[in-house]
């Protein structure tokens, strides 16, 4: 008996003495590496294209060497519906706008702009709207010279394609028709823009020729030069 029982103790104590150097042999599990720290890229906002005044319904940009061109166009119909005293209705389709306009931009400091009236050289009236240089020289400061619109009414200087009007009414047969103080016409202006407001300032400052010149102008009449000043201050 007391053979047998130092024979059990002894399995034991090795068996003891086996499974504790296995656990000590054990490589211990790899630990696993953190997650890496996911890095948000910050969005980046496309700046918005120096549209020109005038703008086109169909573009086309064509890349260049030194710049772009852009190719743009504006074509709408007019159905006029008559109802005379005797007959019935009768409808005229006409053309209302076919222009067309070519526009070079180069980084955003120079801009070249030359557009078309289609529908005037059909008729062989005058067909130029827009011809005009324009140099941004800071953040503050720009210059444009050639053919555009005097800044006297914000009216006058939008689209007709954007306003929601048939025609621009009284303000255009005033400004335009009776003083002849609106419209497009050869000049040069300065424009400055308040770069540190928090709010929209501009002032536009130029002049302009006279859209009847005589032969010979006289230095009283001021050469056939016509200034402008205007100045806007949008809030919100």
């Amino acid at each position: 008996m007391p053979a047998r029982i130092l024979l059990v103790r002894g399995l034991l104590t090795g068996a003891l003495l086996a499974g504790a150097s296995a656990l000590a042999q054990a490589p211990k599990p790899e630990e696993a590496p953190p997650p890496a720290a996911e890095t948000a890229a910050s969005p980046t906002t496309p700046e918005p294209n120096d549209a020109t005044e005038s703008g086109g319904d169909l573009t086309s940009v064509l890349p260049m060497r030194l710049g772009s061109v852009e190719v743009g166009g504006r074509l709408s119909l007019r159905e006029t519906l008559v109802k005379p005293q005797v007959g019935d209705w009768a409808g005229d389709l006409g053309l209302g706008t076919a222009r067309i306009e070519f526009t070079y931009r180069w980084k955003k400091r120079v801009r070249a702009v030359v557009e078309f009236d289609a529908q005037d050289i059909q008729t062989g009236s005058s067909s130029l709207k827009d011809a005009f240089v324009w140099l941004k020289a800071s953040k503050a400061f720009s210059f444009r010279a050639g053919h555009f619109k005097v800044p006297l009414s914000l009216i006058e200087l939008e689209s007709g394609a954007r306003l929601p009007l048939v025609r621009r009414g009284l303000l255009r047969d005033v400004l335009d028709d009776a003083l002849g103080l609106s419209g497009r016409r050869y000049g040069a202006q300065a424009e400055w823009k308040c770069d540190g407001c928090t709010q929209d300032l501009r002032v536009h400052l130029g002049v302009w020729q006279a859209r009847e010149l005589e032969d010979e102008v006289a230095l009283s009449k001021g050469l056939g030069l016509t200034p402008a000043l205007r100045g806007t201050w949008a809030s919100g």
